[in-house]
């Protein structure tokens, strides 16, 4: 569902100036940024997840230890990227 909202954002903001200053308005409200950074957490997490899945399909961290480590490694590194964008958010 966030797909075609975000092709229609982009329709309504490049058909015309009043478009954009309406959606520029809108999305410096605070509670849609808060929105907007909870999916690049979605989005980061997700992604680095799926890496992770294909190297575990190639049969490559599968001990358990390596296995940890990787689960770490991805809520870490979708959280450090989400913070980041949070930051040039704001």
């Amino acid at each position: 569902p966030v797909i075609p909202l975000l092709l229609y954002l982009m329709q309504s903001t490049l058909g015309s100036e009043a478009g954009w200053l309406h959606w520029k308005d809108v999305l410096s409200e605070p509670a849609v940024k808060v929105v907007l950074v909870g999916f690049v957490w979605l989005y980061a997490h997700h992604f680095f997840a799926g890496i992770r899945y294909l190297l575990l399909d190639v049969h490559m961290g599968t001990a358990l230890p390596q296995a940890r480590a990787s689960s770490f490694a991805v809520i870490g590194v979708s959280l450090v990227l989400t913070v980041i964008f949070g930051v040039w958010l704001w």
